[in-house]
């Protein structure tokens, strides 16, 4: 019985961190990144200059970094990237994983989203972040490139990409719409589900209204909000009053097939729901991340095993 209980616990610390555990032999699975590419410096973090900030919400901002001179640009880690900032904020050593917005063949900047917090001890990183001023530095480190099933993302490789996130979780999101719908070669049809609780908090919003001007018959956008001002205004124009949830994702996603692309990021709970947790497979020597099977809503609909689907989590 105590053995059993120390098992429980050890689980339940993993799922709060966002895994679950798992013998490694229990999956074989693809990688989730790719080769680290030469172009850009590999485990340590450099200085990054601040250029600009704008607030796109009354809590949130967008920061343009100017690049390092010996990174000319992103492109080589791909679409949906992540970069570790690091940063020391009242004797905690603090660092946070963000995922640009801007396109990643951008040269010379890049831009994050980076939503204010309220304070809490051994936090703040998003809140020095958002009051940096222009000329300011904040070390940052360039993680490995992000596989979307058993390689990086290539253009019109899918049919349809639906994106599925809540909060910041959009972020990557937002550097998908530019990569997909500034490349005129495109075919891609995109389906952007997002979850937010009032109308202030749906970030970026200009953006996903110029890709359904530019592309209606390739971009569609399904907004859900848990706490509308105006739950008659927002139902009437479309939108869904609530959580995500089956029936919206019924309404917003295509049928299951290898030519589909699912990529969701948001909050542990949310990812619980909508698809499963990513695991973490012990071996003896290390411990190594896994996308894990698909369960939530995404296995409900038809997404999981033996669909074809490539389910992605962020």
């Amino acid at each position: 019985m105590a053995a059993f209980q120390r098992r429980l616990k050890v689980s339940a610390a993993a799922t709060l961190r966002g895994f679950v555990s798992t013998p490694a032999e229990a999956r074989v699975e693809p990688p989730m990144f790719a080769p680290f590419p030469a172009s850009i410096p590999k485990g340590r973090h450099i200085p990054y200059r601040l250029l600009e900030s704008w607030n796109v919400s009354p809590d949130s901002k967008i920061l343009r970094f100017e690049l390092p001179e010996e990174v000319p640009s992103l492109v080589d880690l791909g679409v949906c990237s992540s970069l570790k900032v690091k940063q020391e904020i009242a004797g905690h050593a603090l660092d946070k994983s963000y995922s640009p917005v801007s396109h990643p063949a951008a040269e010379g900047f890049v831009d994050f989203l980076v939503k204010r917090y309220p304070f809490r001890p051994g936090g703040g990183l998003a809140a020095f972040l958002c009051d940096m001023k222009p000329g300011e530095e904040v070390p940052i480190m360039a993680k490995p490139p992000r596989n979307m099933g058993d390689r990086m993302y290539a253009a019109n490789r899918f049919k349809d990409v639906v994106l599925i996130g809540n909060g910041t979780g959009v972020a990557p999101f937002l550097q998908m719409g530019k990569v997909v719908f500034e490349d005129p070669n495109e075919k891609t049809r995109v389906h952007f589900v997002t979850g937010h609780r009032t109308e202030a908090d749906m970030l970026c919003q200009d953006w996903i209204d110029s890709w359904k001007k530019a592309c209606p018959e390739r971009f569609f956008s399904h907004e859900a909000l848990s706490k509308p001002v105006d739950a008659a205004k927002f139902a009437a124009s479309g939108g869904h009053v609530g959580r995500i949830d089956l029936p919206l994702l019924r309404k917003a996603l295509p049928e299951p097939s290898s030519s589909v692309l699912v990529l969701v990021c948001g909050t542990d709970g949310f990812l619980e729901t909508m698809c499963g947790m990513k695991i973490k497979s012990k071996t003896k020597d290390h411990t190594k991340k896994q996308q894990g099977p698909v369960t939530g809503y995404l296995k409900e609909l038809g997404y999981g095993e033996g669909s074809g689907v490539t389910v992605t989590k962020l």
